[in-house]
């Protein structure tokens, strides 16, 4: 009907300020006219509230128009007549209208109100006394004045703020950061299957160490439920009892045993076991104490024995005093593994050798750092070949050192060194290449076209400083220029004899070898 309805707490709301009569009201506000029409105080219609109600957070409407107000511990229904302004109230149910909680935190907190019309259903949290409630209606079409509560049973403890019914029909409701589920469609066949677990439980008996077995098995069978069938056991709190019975057992066999650092290892899985119980478990083993008390013995003498160990270790550095660099990393470990004990483990050692041991490596490195910095200084400025013993003397000490440290040398200087002289020699590398092509091609002929040109090619893709370490440049250009006069002259038969940088041109030409060969013929007598 375009009206809207809410409630107040003593807090403002209808009262400008906090009055001495004020109470938390009903209000029914016409949003379109910007106006109240009408307040509906819980004290007119509920007999046994106090002078002020602090305030009333819960309100809510069903599918049958009427409205739903949690009122201290209570539940009152009503609907508003528009045009007569007036209220049709009927208090429905009252759980502790004698300890009614209007003070303190507990009131101010957020009260929902769930309807579940297939069921007739209505779920509220009221908090410190109600705690989380569901109430079964009679008749769920029934009039206000009319409604009758069928049953009304308290579900839960635990009282969530925020709960909602989801598709599958069950509850669904967040406990602190943590989303429950309460099943509302249960079947007669899923109380069976709880039911056997929960015998299961209820069979368990009187535990002893020879029960624990059993108690795990029924442990791992709630375990394998989903939570639907967990929702349903109603003997958890049972089983939980039985697991605290069976850690009572075990900690009862340490009763007259003096504990030693050898039963440490067992007596942390009885510790861990313990810690792994929740709050209420932990309060159900009454022998903790004994428990406690042998680890707590048989850590100290656990940790006596590791600090021992350390010791030794720590001591036998001293032997090898002074120390080389070589000894840094037996330093290192032994430190790294001083620092990995427990605060109380480390307090039992005496570390004035480890360090002193770490004082004389940091000297050692200290002057290995003076030492790289000095090669560095020793580099020359313009790096050629002959430089390399220099750069490779400080790249030796370079080396040793930690990233670190090279804020502490003119590692730029170095850098710039390696590269150039690494620079150099991969270009006198590359230029020996050449060389060695250079050097096959022998005598030229014309059939030596492909080995020319992948020589020029190789000596063209040099830079210029890998250039200027071809020794055989002018041989290359000489052969280059011999095959050139073969294309050109088209000589048919020729052999060129190619001798450092000069050659040799041995020819034929046909019509005089033919001349020279019938001469010959003719004097055979005479060898010239």
């Amino acid at each position: 009907d375009k009206l809207l309805y809410g409630t107040t707490s003593i807090e403002g709301g209808m009262n400008a300020a906090r009055l001495e009569d004020a109470t938390a009201v009903v209000f029914v506000y016409d949003y379109e006219n910007r106006e109240v029409l009408a307040t509906l105080d819980p004290k007119d219609y509920i007999p046994g509230l106090p002078k002020q109600v602090d305030a009333l957070m819960g309100i809510a409407a069903d599918d049958q128009g009427r409205i739903w107000v949690i009122v201290a511990q209570g539940l009152m229904c009503f609907t508003f007549d528009r045009e007569t302004k007036t209220f049709n109230v009927q208090e429905v149910i009252q759980f502790y209208k004698e300890s009614i909680d209007t003070s303190g935190s507990q009131a101010w907190k957020p009260k929902n109100i769930l309807f579940d019309a297939e069921r007739s259903c209505i779920y509220v949290n009221l908090q410190s006394y109600g705690g989380f409630r569901r109430i079964e209606l009679a008749d769920w079409d029934a009039p206000v004045g009319e409604i009758k509560v069928k049953q009304s049973q308290r579900i839960m403890n635990k009282t969530p703020i925020s709960y909602v019914i989801g598709e599958d029909g069950d509850l669904y409701y967040a406990s602190g950061n943590v989303l429950c589920m309460l099943p509302l469609n249960v079947s007669e066949e899923d109380w069976e299957i709880a039911g056997q677990l929960d015998q299961m439980i209820a069979n368990l008996g009187t535990v002893t160490l020879e029960s624990e077995a059993d108690v795990k098995a029924a442990r791992s069978a709630y375990e394998n439920f989903s939570w639907h069938f967990k929702a349903l056991v109603q003997n958890l709190e049972l089983l939980k009892e039985k697991e605290s019975d069976i850690l009572e057992c075990k900690i009862a066999t340490l009763e007259g045993i003096s504990a030693t650092a050898e039963d440490y290892p067992s007596l942390q899985l009885l510790m861990d076991e313990y810690e792994g119980l929740d709050s209420r478990q932990q309060r159900y083993v009454k022998n903790y104490e004994l428990l406690k008390t042998a680890y707590d013995t048989a850590s100290d003498l656990n940790d006596q024995r590791i600090a021992a160990a350390m010791q030794e270790r720590i001591n036998a550095l001293a032997e090898k005093f002074p120390l080389t660099l070589d000894n840094e990393p037996e330093v290192l470990e032994v430190r790294a593994d001083a620092n990995a004990l427990t605060g109380k483990q480390y307090l039992l050692l005496d570390v004035a050798i480890l360090v002193d041991a770490e004082a004389q490596i940091a000297a050692l490195r200290k002057d290995l750092v003076k030492r790289a910095e000095e090669l560095i200084q020793a580099i020359p400025k313009e790096i050629t070949l002959d430089a390399e013993p220099a750069v490779m003397a400080a790249k030796e000490l370079v080396d040793l050192l930690y990233t670190s440290e090279y804020k502490l040398i003119s590692y730029a200087k170095f850098d710039n060194a390696l590269a150039a002289l690494n620079s150099l020699k991969n270009a006198k590398t590359a230029a020996e290449k050449v060389d060695a092509l250079i050097d096959a091609i022998g005598i030229v002929t014309l059939g030596d076209k492909s080995r020319i040109a992948e020589a020029r090619k190789a000596y063209n893709g040099l830079t210029e400083t890998g250039r200027s370490f071809v020794t055989k440049a002018k041989k290359l250009q000489s052969a280059e220029w011999i095959l050139k006069a073969l294309q050109t002259w088209m000589i048919p038969a020729i052999v060129v004899v190619v001798a450092g940088a000069g050659f040799a041109v041995v020819w034929f030409v046909p019509s005089l070898h033919s001349k020279v060969f019938k001469t010959k013929k003719k004097e055979e007598s005479n060898p010239s």
